[in-house]
């Protein structure tokens, strides 16, 4: 049985995170408006969880910087969550086998298991 009560932050906005329709709904709408986004509220209201919960669609990176002092402090957490987005997006260009713009394409296997492949106008 899963526990509703779980204090963790939830990480997907399926079934885990209770009630934030409206609150993602915004998040959503600002994707591409200015860069800043700040999510405010009081301790443990779910701040955290609303926030991983919509970077999970859009294969963002969550980068905590509680406890950050130094500037290597700073360079340490930001290099780890880069390398996080970093692995994501291998993950997504490994499972891309194809692309076809107007007739024309290319196929790339990945990890040298197989060919790079030109296909001309279907």
């Amino acid at each position: 049985m899963r526990n509703l009560f779980d204090p963790r932050p939830k990480s997907s906005r399926g079934g885990e995170l209770f009630d934030r329709e409206y609150e993602l709904g915004l998040l959503d709408k600002s994707v591409n408006k200015p860069p800043l986004i700040v999510v405010l509220g009081i301790r443990r209201i779910g701040k955290t969880s609303l926030v991983k919960s919509f970077l999970e669609p859009y294969d963002g990176v969550y980068i905590d910087l509680r406890g950050v002092v130094t500037h290597a402090d700073l360079y340490e957490r930001l290099s780890e969550g880069l390398s996080s987005g970093l692995n994501k997006l291998r993950r997504v260009i490994e499972g891309i086998r194809g692309i076809k713009i107007m007739g024309f394409g290319v196929e790339i296997k990945w990890r040298g298991y197989g060919f790079h492949k030109f296909i001309g106008p279907s």
